[in-house]
């Protein structure tokens, strides 16, 4: 519910604003959004053959969003610079393979946003203080 009603939308919101992070968002949406309807779609017809077929292409669709947040963490530290989101983007790709790393990930992402927004927050109450 988290990665539809918050993470998917803002962002597609950072992809507005910023075009660098419009691949990111493309992919996390198609592989995780759709990835997972489709893992439970075919969870629930699994007693037939084509719930199988479906599990599979959820599965591949999930690897793409996998990518995406790859890439997100690569773009998000070259925009901001911090280690913690170059981290974050070999997390997701170990993850791939290990996916308590991904676990991890999901963590060390929380983390890192929450540093960026308090660095940010700052940076406007300074910019505010100074007019």
């Amino acid at each position: 519910m988290g990665l539809s009603g918050k993470f998917v939308p803002s962002l597609r919101k950072l992809a507005e604003l910023n075009p660098e992070f419009k691949t990111a968002s493309t992919l996390v949406y198609v592989g995780l959004f759709w990835g997972a309807i489709l893992m439970v779609t075919g969870a629930v017809l699994s007693f037939v053959f084509v719930g199988l077929l479906i599990m599979i292409v959820a599965i591949i669709f999930m690897t793409i969003g996998e990518i995406g947040l790859i890439i997100l963490g690569l773009k998000l530290y070259n925009v901001e610079k911090s280690g913690l989101y170059l981290i974050v983007g070999g997390l997701f790709a170990i993850g791939m393979l290990v996916p308590i790393a991904s676990f991890l990930a999901w963590i060390l992402i929380y983390v890192a946003l929450g540093n960026s927004i308090a660095r940010r927050a700052k940076t406007i109450a300074l910019t505010t203080s100074l007019h």
